[in-house]
């Protein structure tokens, strides 16, 4: 579920991901196959300078013990659209 989401945000460019997300947290829903729901929190923040690496990440929770420590999944994208550490 992370991973899915997290994959359609890397098919955004460096600019979109800025203009729609930088500083912009948002939370959503999502339905596991199961039927389980699972609250995700995604956001993106500057990795070390402004105009900088964009850092983006999915927190994943299901509302119960895991709110606490959620799953975390996140990537960084350079200005170039190259991702950082891959």
């Amino acid at each position: 579920m992370a991973d899915a989401r997290l994959g359609e945000l890397r098919r955004r460019t460096y600019s979109q991901l800025v203009a729609e997300w930088l500083y912009e947290p948002r939370s959503e829903w999502a339905t596991a196959t199961s039927g389980k729901k699972y609250a995700l929190e995604i956001e993106a923040v500057w990795d070390d300078r402004a105009n900088g690496p964009l850092r983006v990440w999915v927190l994943v929770d299901d509302g119960g013990a895991s709110w606490k420590r959620p799953l975390q999944r996140d990537f960084i994208i350079a200005p170039d659209g190259s991702f950082v550490g891959e």
